[in-house]
C-alpha cells in the first residue's frame, strides 16, 4: 500500500529534547515504522536534524517563517493527508484544499487559550504576537482536530462548536517501566532553568522546602542562572547540576529517590511520564494531572505544607515492584505509541 503524507512541523522535531519535539519525532518514527512515506516542512534548518530526520522522511522542505503560503501551495500540489503540528500560524489552515483528503490539526493544552483568549490567537507564539484584535479566527470545521489531552476535546467542543474532534493521547519515547526498586538518596528537579518560570519554581523548592528538611536536592537543567548557583551554595545538600545531557538527565530520575514535576498548566506532562517510566517516587501537582489517571500514580501535593509531609514520608520509604507493576497496568496500555499510531493511521487512510 502507497500511503504518503504532509507533515508541517513549525519547529524542528529533532532533538527530542522538549515536549513537542518528543511527541512530534516519536511520530513520525512511528509512521515510518508503519510504511508511511513522510514528506516533511520544517521552518528552520539545522544540519544534524536535517540529517537525522532523513532516515525517516522520503522529502524534508524547508520553508520561510513567514512564508506560509509557500507552505501551502507545496501542500496544495497533490491531495495526500496532512497531519500539522505544533502550529504557529493560523492563516494557513485556510490555504489548504481540503477536498478530497484527511487534514489533521494536533492540538496541545499550551496551545488551548484561557477563557478571555480564543483558541487560534493563543496558538501562536508570544514573540510572533501583534497587539491582539478583538475579531475570532473560525476552525475549518472539516479539518479532525486530534488532541492531547481529554480536557482539550472538551474545550473544542463546548468553546468553539466543532465536532470532528478526538483524544490522540502524547507519543513518548518511553514503552516500558524502567522504575527501579529501593531507595535513592536524593531528591531531583530538572527543567530548563532559562525559563524564568522554571528558575522561580527551583527558588520556592529551595526557600520554602529544603530550608526545612535536610535531604539531598538536586537542581539538574539548562543554563541555571548566577542567582540560582548562589542560593544553592547557602544549603550544604543541595546543589545545581548544569546543562546536563539526555544520558546525565536519565540517569538522574532512574537514580532520583523523588522525582519532583511540578506544573504550571494541564497537559504539559511529558516530564512527569519521563519520571513515572523510569524513576521511583513522583510527586506533582492536581493541575499537571487534571482529567488523566496519573494520580493514581503519583503522589499529589498543592501547597508548601503538603510538599514537605510528602517528602518527609518517602524519604524512607523504599520504592516496590507491587508500585512498578501499578504503573504497568496505568501507563502501558494509554502510552502504547503501537496503539495510538494504528488510531491515528486510521484516521487518515480509512
Amino acid at each position: 500500500m502507497n500511503r504518503q503524507l504532509h507533515i508541517v512541523c513549525f519547529d524542528t522535531p529533532f532533538p527530542p529534547d522538549c515536549g513537542q519535539s518528543i511527541e512530534a519525532f516519536e511520530k513520525i518514527s512511528a509512521l515510518h515504522k508503519n510504511g508511511v512515506k513522510i514528506h516533511l516542512h520544517c521552518f528552520e534548518h539545522c544540519e544534524q536534524s536535517h540529517n537525522e530526520l532523513n532516515n525517516y522522511c522520503d522529502h524534508i522542505q524547508i520553508h520561510h517563517q513567514k512564508n506560509i503560503s509557500e507552505v501551502a501551495d507545496s501542500l496544495n500540489k497533490d491531495s495526500f493527508p496532512v497531519l500539522i503540528e505544533n502550529i504557529h500560524s493560523p492563516s494557513i489552515l485556510h490555504l489548504i484544499k481540503a477536498q478530497q483528503r484527511k487534514i489533521i490539526l494536533r492540538v496541545r493544552s499550551e496551545n488551548i487559550c484561557t477563557q478571555k483568549k480564543n483558541f487560534v490567537h493563543k496558538i501562536l507564539p508570544i514573540r510572533l504576537l501583534r497587539p491582539p484584535k478583538e475579531e475570532t479566527v473560525s476552525l475549518p470545521p472539516e479539518f479532525l482536530y486530534a488532541c492531547i489531552s481529554p480536557r482539550d476535546v472538551e474545550f473544542l467542543q463546548q468553546k468553539h462548536r466543532l465536532t470532528n474532534v478526538e483524544y490522540l493521547p502524547p507519543f513518548i519515547s518511553w514503552q516500558t517501566i524502567k522504575s527501579k526498586t529501593g531507595t535513592g538518596n536524593f531528591c531531583l528537579y530538572h527543567a530548563d532553568l532559562s525559563d524564568k518560570a522554571n528558575e522561580r519554581m527551583a527558588f520556592w523548592l529551595v526557600e520554602k522546602i529544603f530550608s526545612e528538611i535536610r535531604f539531598p536536592f538536586i537542581i539538574a537543567g539548562k543554563n541555571p542562572s548566577r542567582r540560582i548557583d548562589k542560593l544553592a551554595n547557602l544549603y550544604s545538600h543541595v546543589c545545581i547540576i548544569s546543562n546536563p545531557t539526555k544520558r546525565e538527565i536519565d540517569e538522574l530520575v532512574q537514580k532520583a529517590h523523588i522525582n519532583i514535576v511540578p506544573s504550571f498548566q494541564p497537559g504539559k506532562i511529558y516530564k512527569l511520564l519521563h519520571s513515572l517510566f523510569e524513576g521511583r517516587h513522583c510527586i506533582t501537582n492536581e493541575i499537571a494531572v487534571e482529567n488523566t489517571d496519573l494520580a493514581r500514580v503519583c503522589h499529589i501535593a498543592n501547597n508548601t505544607r503538603s510538599k514537605i509531609e510528602i517528602i518527609k514520608k518517602l524519604m524512607n520509604m523504599p520504592f516496590t515492584e507491587h508500585e512498578i507493576e501499578y504503573r504497568r497496568k496505568i501507563l502501558l496500555p494509554e502510552y502504547s505509541n503501537q496503539k495510538n499510531i494504528a488510531i491515528l493511521l486510521n484516521w487518515l487512510y480509512k
